[in-house]
């Protein structure tokens, strides 16, 4: 003998059930994609001449300075009016809710790579928070932030 289930148990359905379970998805929805894929943006200023190198970094990747590309960078050509005004925006897209930390560099001599002497780095170069160490490089734990929502205001100055 079958067991019977659903209507065929003679349970009632409601009509507008499915209707309102649709529009509920719906809602959740926009929530979803919005942690999925957030925007992270700003504006580099610069004093020199050369390409921008802008990365959002999670502890694994700031650890590991041997990665050539990391999953959320950029690589910026100034334009001659941005290279007038000495500031560019940037826009990094479709990055999960985490935590990171954001750093810049501007390559003056072309080699691809931030240099760096004696003294620390001898290109101009941010990371973004208020204070750093001083004659040590930071931790990522002294530098990261947790990215939430999309933001727009992650302003680097490079010196």
């Amino acid at each position: 003998m079958k067991k019977r289930t659903g209507r065929d148990n003679g349970e009632r359905t409601n009509p507008r059930a499915g209707p309102a379970l649709l529009a509920l998805a719906l809602m959740a929805a926009p929530s979803m994609a919005d942690n999925a894929g957030l925007t992270v943006g700003g504006t580099v200023s610069f004093r020199k001449t050369g390409t921008i190198y802008v990365s959002l970094v999670t502890e694994e990747e700031y650890r590991r300075p041997d990665l050539a590309e990391h999953r959320f960078s950029l690589v910026l050509v100034p334009t001659q009016a941005e290279l007038r005004a000495g500031r560019m925006r940037y826009s990094l897209q479709n990055v999960p809710a985490g935590s990171y930390a954001l750093r810049a560099f501007q390559d003056v001599n072309a080699n691809g790579r931030l240099d760096s002497g004696i003294f620390g780095p001898t290109e101009p170069w941010r990371i973004y928070r208020l204070r750093l160490p001083a004659f040590r490089a930071p931790r990522f734990d002294e530098i990261c932030f947790e990215l939430r929502s999309s933001t727009s205001s992650l302003d680097l100055d490079l010196i």
